[in-house]
C-alpha cells in the first residue's frame, strides 16, 4: 500500500510522464491540477533528484523532467522508503509469512510497472 507522500509522489511523475519530453515541465504545470504547494512538490521530488530519477533545471525555462522514462515504481518506491528496516512486530508468525509473501508478489509488480506505462500518454 502506498502512503499519502508517495500516492502524491506518484502523481507528480505522472505528470512528468505526461509532459513532452523535449522541455522540462515548469512549477505551474507539475502542481496544476493537483492542488498541493510547489515547496511540497519540491520536498517530495528532492530524493528523486538526489538519485538521479528526476532533474530539475532553474531559470526562466526551468523546470522538472524525468531522467529515465523506463523508472519502474519500484525503483521510485525503493527511493522515497530509502529501504527502511521493518521494526519489530508482534504478528503472529503465521500472518507474518504470508504478509511477507503478497509484499513480494507486490514487489514483483512494481519492479516491472514503469511510470510512462501509467501515464495517459505512451
Amino acid at each position: 500500500m502506498l502512503n499519502n507522500r508517495e500516492k502524491w509522489t506518484v502523481a507528480l511523475l505522472l505528470v512528468l510522464a505526461n509532459h513532452p519530453r523535449d522541455k522540462p515541465a515548469s512549477k505551474k504545470v507539475l502542481i496544476g491540477n493537483l492542488n498541493i504547494g510547489i515547496d511540497y512538490a519540491e520536498q517530495l521530488l528532492a530524493p528523486l533528484s538526489k538519485a538521479g530519477i528526476v532533474k530539475a533545471t532553474r531559470g526562466r525555462s526551468g523546470g522538472f523532467y524525468l531522467v529515465d522514462r523506463d523508472i519502474t515504481l519500484w525503483d521510485v518506491l525503493e527511493v522515497i522508503r530509502m529501504k527502511k528496516e521493518p521494526e519489530e512486530s508482534s504478528i503472529p508468525w503465521r500472518v507474518e509469512e504470508v504478509v511477507c509473501r503478497m509484499q513480494t508478489a507486490c514487489e514483483d509488480i512494481l519492479k516491472k510497472e514503469k511510470i510512462v506505462s501509467l501515464s495517459l500518454l505512451r
